[in-house]
């Protein structure tokens, strides 16, 4: 019998016990409606639903484990719909949720299964081609039942369960965002040293770099500010010492030690 992804979904919801027997979501299931509505919900999730808005919207969900008191519980799934679910798609997907870093398992919920993946897990330009990678578990739906669910139980991630099964383990919490970050910069630093420079400088060069980025990924850097300094982009203005020199000073001035932007020769950002 042909299905939809959104059937799947319901029954994912009722099988897997994230439903109440009244039908009604359990504490914990955050929409991305919801998400719009509630200011706590926006708080933590608003950013994350409008970051993985590819295909369908209309159906992601996070589930949190339950909370104590006032305190929200620990995110640990994002539920997502794709009617058409391409490598490409999914790969993109992976690394959204990846750069929010809080959310260790994507679902995935097609037409006939739903392939659960390490969300922690870095990701490569060979997740583009192949849709399996990094998969830890995929529920086949054959008739109106999801086959392999056990493992993936609702209550397995409340009680702590899941996170001593075969599929929990494989979860890698060094490749986590915040980790692989670390790496890297521990890497670059080393690069750096290795080419002569002090770990004083060093440690100022990736600070004034890792700002730099942030202002660019917001847009308030943008081609112009470089180019009244002689490079088109960061990456050029560092391989000139002049150039670095002088941008960076100008950075200073500009931002003297906040982040509210000045004038630049008449534009304000």
């Amino acid at each position: 019998m042909s299905t939809t992804a959104d059937h799947v979904l319901e029954l994912l919801l009722n099988q897997a016990g994230f439903l109440r027997a009244d039908g009604n979501r359990r504490t914990g299931l955050v929409g991305a409606q919801e998400a719009r509505e509630r200011v706590d919900a926006h708080l933590r999730y608003g950013v994350l639903f409008r970051e993985m808005e590819v295909g369908s919207t209309s159906s992601d969900l996070v589930y949190e484990t339950p909370g104590v008191g006032q305190v929200s519980g620990t995110p640990c799934i994002y539920l997502k719909v794709l009617q058409d679910p391409s490598p490409e798609r999914v790969a993109d997907l992976r690394m959204r949720l990846w750069n929010h870093g809080r959310i260790p398992t994507l679902w995935v919920v097609t037409q006939n299964s739903v392939r659960i993946y390490d969300a922690f897990a870095r990701p490569q330009e060979e997740d583009k081609r192949e849709i399996r990678r990094h998969l830890l578990g995929e529920l086949q739906c054959i008739g109106d039942q999801l086959r392999g669910l056990d493992e993936f139980h609702r209550r397995n991630f409340d009680s702590g369960a899941f996170w001593k099964s075969g599929a929990g383990r494989r979860i890698d919490t060094q490749q986590r965002v915040d980790q692989a970050l670390l790496r890297d910069l521990a890497d670059t630093e080393q690069l750096l040293r290795n080419e002569g420079l002090s770990p004083t400088i060093a440690h100022s060069l990736l600070g004034r770099t890792i700002f730099v980025k942030y202002l660019e990924d917001r847009g308030i850097l943008q081609p112009l500010h470089f180019r009244v300094h002689g490079a088109a982009n960061f990456r050029e203005t560092l391989g000139d010492e002049a150039t670095a020199q002088s941008f960076f000073e100008w950075l200073r001035a500009t931002f003297n030690g906040d982040y509210h932007f000045r004038t630049l020769n008449g534009v304000v950002q």
